[in-house]
């Protein structure tokens, strides 16, 4: 563990150290040259680059310094705590969690300003006077300064987050949150906040995973496995002397994955997320907390769904059906016989499907651009074959549907675009079981689909695009409830 330790601050170091030297004697060649022809042009690079490389260079080896001094923290707590993980972050164990704010505001501007520096100058600098000679892969470069105005309002918006709500940290009660068990405690905030409405608290347990891509270096990916949410009263909200506290409670069932960082590159990570509708900007944190087994734990505890009783009877009732559940994007038919219809429509989630929409565009016109372009033709043949993965999401997004009907030993499914489909049956001997499972994330947002297993060992999607779990577990018993009943 030293040794890696050792590795990486050197590695940091020197990796930083290249770009300080470089943009150091970037600065001493190019300003003097500069200053003596007198193009704004070349002053304005001479300045930028220098200033850009050496700020990047110089921030890379502080965060080595920084990483090296947290990993000594760390290894000092484990010394002391060997078989108390939760012990070995100093946020952890003083029981004050923070949830970011100002390191946010500094990485959002720092990573918006390098991005800007080096994107839009080249854009700017090349620009004909006349527009009707603009190149078309001139539109597709102009994709960098569009992402880093978004980059500059997003750092915008942290800021004033951050100085409306300042910081906010959640203190565990008890320490750590258990799997098998609860995970509870108070989100305090420096400041009084007066929701419009219910507060919402999401706990997710994440897997990070990074992987090496050859030359091209590694990509980092996140799922969620597993996810639960709360809503907060605001009569539940408490006021302090310096602020508001807000109690959180969830039940964590057996099967979840603790905490687990022993591995960079394969890490177990626990969210909790808090979020207010106020006027002006919304009231939004995140905290990262320990969630382990400990003696606590109990294999018998299953998580408390929020709604999913209100639901279930609503599903189960035809006369509460129409008037209870205009939320709900499935269609629901109760029919005398007891058969149970399930209609997940088209278009059913048309936020993430508008923004798939407008990201294809802007891809497809890369493409289109690339092809037309000077670029090598792979490279059009490259972004092109992501862009048919694109459209065949957005296709399944807009169009796709699913009828799912179930009644005692028998369940039919009929799968396509509009309506259409093959209509396939399945009885009793032939399926071993009817689960949740979690399909597209879009940030910590989870839409959940109800999959069909069967004793062959297949598994096929009986609907998706459900983004409340408690509507999904809901759907899930009904449909069990359907096929058992004789």
């Amino acid at each position: 563990m030293g040794k890696s330790k050792n590795v990486s601050v050197i590695f940091l170091t020197l990796f930083g150290g290249i770009f300080a030297i470089a943009g150091i004697s970037a600065g001493m060649t190019l300003l003097p040259k500069a200053l003596r022809s007198g193009s704004t042009e070349e002053l304005a690079v001479a300045i930028i680059l220098p200033v850009v490389f050496s700020l990047a260079g110089f921030g890379i080896i502080g965060l080595g310094l920084y990483s090296k001094r947290r990993a000594n923290e760390k290894e000092q707590l484990k010394n002391r705590h060997p078989n108390e993980p939760w012990m070995w972050k100093r946020e952890w164990a003083k029981r004050r969690i923070s949830g970011g704010g100002k390191t946010m505001v500094v990485f959002s501007w720092g990573f918006a300003l390098f991005w800007n520096a080096i994107g839009t100058p080249p854009i700017l600098f090349n620009l004909p006077s006349d527009l009707s000679r603009v190149k078309p892969e001139f539109f597709a470069m102009a994709l960098f300064p569009f992402i880093g105005f978004c980059l500059l309002l997003w750092a915008i918006h942290s800021t004033i987050a951050w100085r409306k709500f300042g910081i906010a940290f959640f203190e565990p009660q008890p320490l750590p949150g258990v799997i098998g068990g609860k995970c509870k405690g108070r989100i305090h905030t420096s400041v009084y906040i007066k929701p419009e409405e219910d507060i919402t608290l999401r706990l997710h347990c994440v897997n990070r995973v990074t992987t090496s891509s050859g030359s091209d270096g590694s990509s980092t990916q996140e799922s969620i496995l597993w996810e639960s949410e709360k809503t907060v009263s605001t009569h539940q909200l408490q006021m302090g002397p310096k602020g508001s506290s807000i109690p959180v409670e969830f039940t964590i069932p057996m099967k979840c994955r603790q905490t687990n960082e022993d591995n960079p590159r394969n890490t177990i990570l626990w969210r909790l997320t808090v979020e207010a509708a106020v006027p002006g900007v919304d009231f939004s944190k995140t905290f990262e907390i320990p969630v382990f087994v400990t003696d606590a734990s109990s294999p018998d505890v299953e998580a408390d769904e929020e709604g999913v009783d209100e639901i279930r009877s609503m599903i189960l009732d035809p006369s509460r059906l129409l008037s209870t559940l205009p939320k709900s994007k499935v269609q629901i038919e109760n029919h005398p016989d007891g058969q149970l219809q399930l209609w997940f429509g088209p278009a059913r989630n048309k936020g993430a499907a508008t923004f798939i929409l407008l990201f294809t565009i802007i891809w497809t016109g890369v493409v289109v651009f690339l092809y037309q372009s000077d670029a090598p033709l792979f490279m059009a043949f490259l972004f092109g074959f992501f862009d048919l993965i694109l459209l065949f999401i957005l296709t399944a997004l807009w169009l796709g549907t699913s009828r799912v009907g179930i009644q005692p030993g028998e369940i039919t499914l009929k799968r396509g675009l509009l309506g259409g489909g093959k209509l396939r049956t399945f009885h009793t001997i032939e399926v071993s079981k009817i689960e949740e499972c979690i399909g597209m994330q879009s940030g910590n947002k989870v839409f959940y689909g109800i999959e069909l297993h069967l004793q062959s060992g297949k598994k096929l999607k009986l609907g998706s695009g459900i983004p409340d779990k408690g509507e999904v577990i809901a759907l899930i018993q009904a449909i069990e409830h359907a096929f058992a009943s004789r």
